[in-house]
């Protein structure tokens, strides 16, 4: 790790020696502001300072020159953050240590866009990305829970294809995205389900059409690729919610004015059905949400598709995972950077999956940890704000969560408030 990071700052130091580097604006992915404090007053003053072996590296390898960020210089043996340097080298592709190696600094935008809102008559298509369809008449069901909602729904082209586990092949599941996405009639897309496959399409996603006319997209679970990738290489708020096969209850569908009204939602309430929240980690936070499916955002690691997650508040879930598991992934999240860089954590559901009818078993404290005690000790070790007991993920009063938009987390008093409008 010691090798890479230094590695890095070499390219940071002659990147930054002949290029004027631009600050992101303020809702900027790449990466986020820090905004969070382990004390209650947020914290608007980024991170604690890079270490002392760090600045004196630095020193060595710039020979004490300043550098220059939107026109500003800034010494190097000032007591800069990390979170400071990545912000200003966002522009170069070098945000986070890990978090966007792979990353295409052209393709990644500098400014997040808001759909236009969803209105009742809109068009939406159910296309689906990952896992099949069942057969016609699960398409029917889809598209008459759609037609419910108010809206009018187009099945995709090839919405019937099946492939092995896969609702076809690579390119014909992203065809028929990048179709309604470029389609001029089509105002929003209902993923049909979750499964696994919507990783596999990434590269052929066409994100500049999704850029250039942004389209409110939903789904949960396997979908989280899609909101990642929307994100990181288009900027354009989507919407963690829902599938369109999804049972759509009265408190799901009570969050659909998150993508119908061009103002901000303000705090997000529990069901009645949710589990009770609880502290994990005190103290308050602010900064865009961008998570989702824990198996995604940690599968998503290292490539150029996940957004920077520094100075984000960060929302998962999972489900049919044992307590080892989420440890491993959260563990993954933490030593590759984002976790510890974020502004704060909120977890939503992570029940265990039942056979049909029988309730999961009880873990024996004797062999294991409890999934309550994985959360806790990971979120301690991240070192930033977080709270558990949020109605999102493998449930069925499942809240709408738009990634990108500005949010505010007090874990201590167990609050999670969006900020801004999520759509236009």
């Amino acid at each position: 790790m010691a090798s890479g990071r230094s590695g890095l700052l070499r390219v940071a130091h002659l990147a930054l020696s002949s290029a004027s580097v631009v600050c992101p604006k303020r809702i900027s992915p790449h990466p986020w502001p820090s905004n969070r404090s382990m004390g209650g007053a947020v914290n608007t003053g980024g991170a604690a300072a890079m270490n002392k072996n760090e600045a004196s590296t630095l020193k060595e390898w710039t020979n004490e020159r300043a550098f220059s960020v939107a026109g500003r210089e800034y010494p190097w043996d000032m007591e800069t953050s990390r979170r400071a340097f990545l912000a200003g080298a966002a522009g170069l592709g070098l945000a986070g240590v890990g978090l966007s190696m792979g990353s295409d600094p052209v393709a990644e935008p500098d400014e997040v866009l808001r759909p236009p809102a969803l209105r009742t008559g809109d068009r939406i298509a159910i296309v689906c990305p990952a896992g099949p369809a069942d057969d016609q008449a699960h398409l029917d069901r889809a598209a008459e829970r759609v037609r419910s909602l108010g809206f009018e729904p187009v099945l995709g082209k090839r919405a019937l294809a099946r492939w092995g586990y896969l609702a076809g092949t690579d390119t014909e599941r992203a065809e028929d995205l990048n179709e309604v996405i470029r389609d001029p009639d089509i105002q929003g897309v209902f993923c049909l389900r979750g499964g696994y496959g919507a990783m596999r399409i990434l590269p052929e996603l066409d994100y500049e059409a999704m850029r250039k006319s942004p389209k409110v997209i939903m789904g949960y679970s396997d979908i989280t690729a899609l909101h990642l990738a929307y994100l990181a290489k288009a900027g354009v708020v989507t919407f963690h919610g829902p599938c369109a096969e999804s049972s759509w209850t009265e408190f799901a569908r009570g969050t659909l004015p998150v993508c119908q009204a061009a103002e901000a939602w303000g705090e997000v309430k529990n069901a009645a059905s949710t589990e009770p929240r609880r502290t994990l980690v005190p103290g308050v936070a602010e900064g865009p949400l961008v998570g989702g499916n824990l198996t995604l955002v940690a599968s998503m690691c290292g490539t150029p598709y996940l957004p920077s997650l520094a100075g984000a508040i960060v929302f998962l879930e999972d489900i049919g995972e044992e307590p080892y598991r989420v440890d491993r992934m959260l563990t993954q999240l933490i030593l590759h950077g984002g976790l510890a860089e974020a502004a704060g954590i909120v977890y939503g559901n992570f029940r265990k999956r039942p056979r049909p009818g029988e309730e999961p078993p009880p873990d024996d404290p004797t062999l294991t940890f409890s999934m309550e005690q994985v959360h806790e000790e990971r979120a301690k070790a991240a070192g930033v704000p977080a709270m558990a007991g949020l109605p999102f993920g493998h449930v069925a009063d499942n809240h709408i969560m738009p990634l990108g938009v500005r949010a505010r987390l007090d874990a201590t008093a167990q609050s999670l408030t969006l900020l801004e409008p999520a759509v236009r």
